[in-house]
């Protein structure tokens, strides 16, 4: 299994003749430049303007914490009631689904 750079990550923004450039990654690696875990180019100098870009810089900057909130909600229902289980087995199929997605080495 691959490992991602732990989090938490966060977002942070530059400004270059080409426009906003959305920086995403842990504070130390974004301060050393081009270490960061993905960049979003396309923000105009505007940025507010394109609030679909954000909205996908949040979702990315958020991705260590939703996948260490799946991994402890998959294993507390390995531990629930098998009348919890069965009434849940699609979300629980769905988060083992996603973590499976993450980690994947295809």
């Amino acid at each position: 299994m691959n490992t991602h750079t732990p989090g938490p990550w966060e977002i942070k923004l530059s400004r270059d003749d080409e426009g906003t450039l959305c920086h995403i990654g842990t504070p130390d690696k974004i301060a050393r430049c081009g270490q960061h875990v993905c960049q979003i180019n396309g923000w105009g100098f505007d940025y507010d303007a394109d609030k679909e870009q954000q909205a996908n810089a949040r979702l990315i900057a958020a991705a260590p914490d939703l996948l260490a909130a799946c991994k402890r909600i998959s294993e507390a229902f390995k531990n629930a009631p098998h009348e919890t289980q069965n009434a849940y087995q699609g979300i629980w199929t769905d988060i083992d689904n996603a973590i499976a997605k993450v980690e994947s080495t295809a």
